[in-house]
C-alpha cells in the first residue's frame, strides 16, 4: 500500500501543467514587476513622500516573482540587487559598519 501511495505522489510532479503556470503565474508576475520598476525609474524627485507609493507597489510586484529563481533576474546576483532584504546576517549594516569605522582614506 505504501508504494502505490509513494508512486501517486510521485506522479505529481509529471501531472503539472507547466504552460499554465508559465501563462498565468510566471509571465504576467515578470511582466508585472517589470512595468511596477519602469514607473518606480520615472518618479522624478527623490522626495520619500513621492517615492514610497512606488516603491511599495515594485516591492510587492517583486515578492511575486521572487520565489522564481530563473531567468534573467538571477542572473549577475540581479535578484540580491534587485531586493537585498531581509537581511538574516545583516551583512549591510556590517560592512556599513566597517567602511565607517575604517580608514577614511579608503572612502574617498
Amino acid at each position: 500500500m505504501r508504494a502505490v501511495i509513494l508512486s501517486l505522489l510521485l506522479a505529481i510532479p509529471a501531472a503539472a501543467d507547466t504552460a499554465s503556470v508559465v501563462t498565468q503565474h510566471i509571465r504576467p508576475g515578470f511582466a508585472a514587476f517589470a512595468a511596477q520598476a519602469k514607473a518606480l525609474a520615472a518618479v522624478d524627485s527623490c522626495d520619500p513622500a513621492q517615492l514610497r507609493p512606488a516603491f511599495h507597489a515594485t516591492y510587492d510586484a517583486w515578492l511575486a516573482v521572487a520565489h522564481l529563481p530563473l531567468g534573467p533576474a538571477e542572473e549577475e546576483g540581479r535578484s540580491l540587487a534587485i531586493l537585498f532584504w531581509p537581511d538574516p546576517k545583516a551583512l549591510g549594516p556590517k560592512a556599513q559598519r566597517t567602511l565607517l569605522t575604517g580608514d577614511p582614506a579608503a572612502l574617498t
